[in-house]
Order: structure tokens, then sequence, then C-alpha cells
């Protein structure tokens, strides 16, 4: 081989050695590796399509969250409740009870109705509020007439 052809080939070497000492510091260690996860742990982890199953971001907005789930009564509320058993005792009213009850609720006013009497009655007080104020008019003409002048109730 010829002298030039072996320095360039030690050139080479000498500079992948200089790339590979600056790499080497980065490296792990021995020690450092067997505190990694092994194959055998690896095994034990999620696959991707176990991850596929699971439910997705959208998939957990549609759950209830902790103030919705807080408004749902709990067990004390529910055991407060009336039983299947107690509802079950309960006497319902029959068709013919219905509807005499219905027809006792026909007989009743309406809104409109109550707001039309509710009119009608205001304007009667109104009349009997001007027909005394005339009443108390003239009783005033008539006492300012037949007392004497001189012994007005302000002296």
């Amino acid at each position: 081989m010829d002298d030039a052809v072996i320095v360039r080939h030690l050139e080479n070497l000498d500079r992948r050695l200089a790339n590979v000492e600056q790499i080497l510091p980065t490296l792990a260690t021995k020690d450092e590796l067997h505190r990694l996860a092994t194959k055998e742990d690896l095994r034990d982890l999620a696959t991707k399509e176990e991850l596929r199953a699971l439910p997705t971001k959208t998939d957990l907005d549609a759950l209830a969250t902790k103030d919705e789930l807080r408004a749902l009564p709990t067990k004390a509320d529910l055991d407060a409740m009336a039983a299947k058993e107690e509802l079950r005792a309960l006497t319902l009213a029959t068709k013919d009870e219905i509807r005499t009850i219905k027809d006792e609720i026909l007989t009743l006013a309406t809104k409109e109705e109550l707001h039309t009497e509710i009119d009608r009655l205001q304007r009667h007080i109104d009349i009997v509020g001007e027909a005394l104020h005339s009443d108390i008019q003239l009783l005033a003409e008539h006492l300012v007439s037949v007392m004497p002048k001189g012994s007005g109730a302000s002296s």
C-alpha cells in the first residue's frame, strides 16, 4: 500500500474516533440501562389496538361532569322517595271522579274572564269613589252655610 493511502485511512480513523469521543459521554451506561424497562416490562403495556379501543376526548365530553353528578339525587334522597309498594297502595281516582273534577274545573273562570271582571270592578269603585266625593263636597258646603260665620273651628 501506498504511504499516502495509509495516512488518509489514519486521518479518517482519527476523525471518526473524535466523533465517537464526542458522542460517548451522552450514551447510557449499563447501570443506567438496567433501570429502564425490559422487553418483559413492555409486554405488560397496552398495544396500539388496545389504545385505539379506549374512549376519545369526544366520547368523554359526552359523559356527566362532577357538577352534573352532584345534582343527581343521593341514596338518602332515593330512600326518602316512595317505594313501588307504597305507590301501588295508593288509591287512584276513577274515570268518573276525574270527569267530575274536570266538569268542576270547567266552571271556573278563565284568566281573560278574571281580567274582564277586575276591569269592571275597578270602574265601579271609581264611580262609587266619585259619588262619595260629591256627597262629602255637598256636606261640606251645607256645613259652611249653616255654621255661624264667627264660630269657626280654627279659633
